[in-house]
Formats: structure tokens, sequence, C-alpha cells
């Protein structure tokens, strides 16, 4: 449905608004509609948001109570895993198989975290380890100010079609602030 199809009640709406002129006067009332219809949009929009925060909260609370009743039984299962001396421990990890799927239970262990550097101290305390990377951008920005558009096409200031760049067509706007 594009924007210029009408339901019934917004068909009578629109009959209602023919009949304003566009004179000075009539433009000045027609901002006056347009500020209070961005009011009542904002409100709307206030009002959603609102809503959904309210939905937010009650599902994350909700979640919370099945994290817990999962964390249980996660708790219970490592138990009973840790217990059971039937099964064969590898060096990281016991593990039993069932029919609904296996529990895994991993043993505690110490785990080594990248430490933040500087690019000097990497130079100086690890030279070994430095890994260079180069990151090429485009700089569009620049770009942009040599191109222009012609019969729907992109070339830059020597006349040299730039295929790579497309276009997209931006429709006109009414704005009021």
């Amino acid at each position: 449905m594009n924007n210029f199809e009408w339901t019934d009640l917004e068909d009578q709406e629109v009959e209602e608004l023919k009949g304003f002129t566009y004179d000075d006067l009539g433009i000045d009332n027609a901002i006056e509609r347009i500020k209070i219809i961005d009011e009542e949009i904002a409100r709307f929009q206030e009002l959603s948001n609102q809503k959904i925060e309210q939905i937010k909260n009650t599902t994350d609370l909700k979640i919370k109570k099945l994290e817990k009743k999962k964390e249980w039984d996660l708790f219970n299962l490592g138990s009973i895993i840790d217990a059971d001396e039937t099964i064969k421990p590898t060096k990281t990890q016991k593990k039993k198989d069932f029919l609904s799927g296996s529990v895994i239970r991993k043993f505690a262990t110490n785990k080594m975290i990248k430490p933040e550097l500087t690019e000097e101290d990497i130079k100086t305390k690890y030279p070994n380890y430095k890994k260079e990377k180069t990151t090429i951008t485009l700089d569009w920005a620049e770009m942009k100010k040599t191109l222009e558009i012609k019969d729907n096409q992109v070339f830059n200031k020597d006349g040299i079609f730039i295929e790579d760049v497309k276009i997209e067509y931006v429709p006109a706007q009414t704005i009021i602030k």
C-alpha cells in the first residue's frame, strides 16, 4: 500500500481538508495542524516505547526465573557426573551419554587473557609476536567531490564513467520545523 491509498475514514478526513485554502492564513493553519499531528505521533511513539519496556521487563523476569531453574539442574547434573566413578575422565572433562544427549563436566582451569598493549609496548617487549595489518578504505567524502551525475550515470571530472558508484533516487520532502 503506497502513501496515497486511503481508508474510508481517511477519505472523509481528506474531504474535510479539501475545503481549506492555502493562502497565508490557510498555510499557517496547515502548519498548526502538522505540529498537532507531530505531537500526536510523538505521544503514540512514547506510549509504544513504554509498553515495549513493560513487556521487556516482564520477559526479563521470566527468563531470569528459567535461567535459575536451568542453573539448578546443571549444578545437580554436574555433581552427579563428578561423583560417578565409573566415568573415565579425559585431561579436561568427564562425559556421560544419555538418550536425550550428553552431560559434559568440564574441569576448572586457568585461562590466559590477551593483554591490552600499545603498539610501542608490542614493538619493545614482544617484537617476535608483532603482526602488522594495513586497512585500506575508500575516502568517499573526497571522491564524491570529484563525481557528477549525467543521464543517470556517474562520471569523474575527466568524463570517465564510474561503474562502481550506483545512483539511488531520493524523493522530495516537505519538512516543518
